[in-house]
């Protein structure tokens, strides 16, 4: 089980912090970070495929907003929004942008008035 103080900290400097299935919106992709539950509750989920780095997401939300339906290793499985609080997912990490090394950088040079009358 994480340790509460820093469960929802960064894995990564350049990612967002994790936050809980039961909050992903429709549609959003995520990985699994963590399954923070105990006991046959965690058992259960480890089972049904909700295993650190597995990519999954939210298909539907019921009309009261609880269960939900996920989408995971080709399957799709319903939770009850405690179920889903309990497991910690992260959205993928957005690249820094780079420059690169082969281009070579633009700048602009003043050209003095007697370099361009002559």
């Amino acid at each position: 089980m994480p340790n509460p103080s820093t469960a929802l900290r960064p894995l990564d400097p350049g990612c967002e912090a994790p936050i809980r299935l039961a909050d992903l919106g429709r549609g959003e992709e995520v990985s699994i970070v963590d399954v923070a539950a105990t006991g046959p509750v965690r058992e259960r989920l480890l089972d049904l495929g909700f295993v650190p780095g597995t990519a999954i997401a939210l298909v539907q939300r019921a009309p009261l907003g609880d269960p939900c339906v996920y989408a995971l290793r080709g399957v799709q499985v319903c939770l009850r929004r405690e179920e889903a609080a309990r497991i910690l997912v992260q959205r993928p990490c957005q690249p820094e942008p780079t420059r690169d090394p082969g281009r070579p950088t633009t700048r602009k040079v003043a050209r003095s008035a007697t370099a361009a009358g002559s």
